[in-house]
């Protein structure tokens, strides 16, 4: 832009300065005066009631520490109470609106007063032009401009600390729980994946041969890969791969082929039935190459056609190169057999 367009902008800015008049001004003094009684009134409510939420959280907190120092809470009964948290602290979502709400009415009352005041000293008649008056008005409007720049700024300070912190699908990350544990706890994240997390999977055949998968995890952790391998003793392998990035707790998958008309899964459900080698793979963070862990997992037969598996123990071993290329790939089911046969499969929710 050259000197000229900023010089039309200019005297545009001030056309529009000269044209606000103490009737708009006047108006907007009666606007006003409604909207920060509605806006006050508002914010108290639901500011008392974001409070109420945070106390009560902090109160649960206090009681599931008592309990683990004297050592009678189980991990079912530490998820029940944990999930209590959430619960509450999902009621948060009212509290976070009216303080976008709030803000934004802030804001734009900010913008309009210092643009009246402007207008207001720029219309003022001849006689009225002297330095009290002056003095009065730009102080005033810097008052009021104040007001509403730091009132947001203010509010956000007050409720700042919940135990834990829940986005608007109510759901958590996992560095948030990872910290909450440790801190407050001193649960290593072996024993959170393990015995609190307890990610467990069945797999089942239906009347129509078709693979039903059942997951399941005990907290609503949105980024955290789940890489299950299945090794058989012909070292053929199974990769599967889930990642229940909503607030559901459970969820069911159906196995679709990738090659028209594969429409049996008795094959592949026995080859997952007789595998020898059993584990579970636990990555987070964006980048995906961020392992918590790697947990053997147990087999239970629950039925003639249903298996379940659920973690055993955590250990200490490196992930493989083909765990690691899975990872990073779009797949969500894989398949190696006989080394050199390759088969994908994907997967189909069938909450949604």
């Amino acid at each position: 832009m050259n000197k000229e367009s900023y010089l039309d902008i200019a005297s545009d800015f001030h056309l529009f300065i000269e044209g606000i008049t103490t009737s708009s001004i006047t108006y907007l003094a009666w606007t006003s005066a409604v909207v920060a009684a509605l806006l006050a009134l508002t914010t108290i409510i639901f500011s008392q009631f974001n409070e109420r939420l945070i106390y009560h959280s902090n109160e649960i907190l206090g009681e599931i520490k008592k309990l683990i120092k004297i050592k009678e809470i189980t991990p079912n009964e530490f998820n029940s109470k944990l999930s209590e948290i959430i619960n509450i602290l999902s009621n948060q979502i009212v509290y976070k609106f009216t303080y976008i709400f709030f803000s934004i009415i802030s804001y734009s009352s900010l913008i309009i007063w210092l643009f009246s005041g402007m207008g207001y000293k720029i219309n003022q008649p001849q006689e009225d032009q002297t330095l009290g008056n002056s003095f009065v008005i730009t102080l005033s409007t810097t008052i009021i401009s104040a007001t509403f720049f730091f009132l947001p700024i203010i509010l956000k300070q007050f409720n700042k600390n919940p135990p834990l912190k829940i986005d608007n699908k109510n759901r958590i990350k996992y560095k948030n729980v990872s910290n909450f544990f440790e801190s407050n706890f001193n649960i290593s994240d072996n024993e959170l994946i393990v015995d609190y997390l307890s990610p467990s999977i069945k797999i089942n055949l239906d009347y129509n041969e078709n693979v039903i998968l059942k997951f399941h995890h005990e907290l609503p952790i949105k980024d955290l890969y789940y890489i299950f391998e299945f090794i058989d003793e012909s070292n053929n392998k199974q990769l599967l791969k889930i990642n229940n990035d909503s607030s559901n707790l459970y969820m069911e998958y159906l196995i679709h082929s990738s090659l028209k008309g594969e429409n049996n899964f008795r094959g592949l459900f026995e080859l997952i039935k007789n595998s020898t080698q059993l584990r579970l793979y636990v990555v987070t963070g964006n980048r995906k190459d961020s392992f918590v862990t790697i947990i053997n997992l147990a087999l239970e037969n629950s039925g003639l056609d249903e298996i379940r598996l659920f973690c055993e123990e955590s250990i200490r071993i490196s992930p493989p190169h083909w765990v690691t290329s899975f990872l990073k790939s779009r797949d969500k089911f894989k398949c190696y057999i006989d080394i050199d046969q390759v088969k994908k499969y994907k997967l189909k929710h069938k909450n949604k």
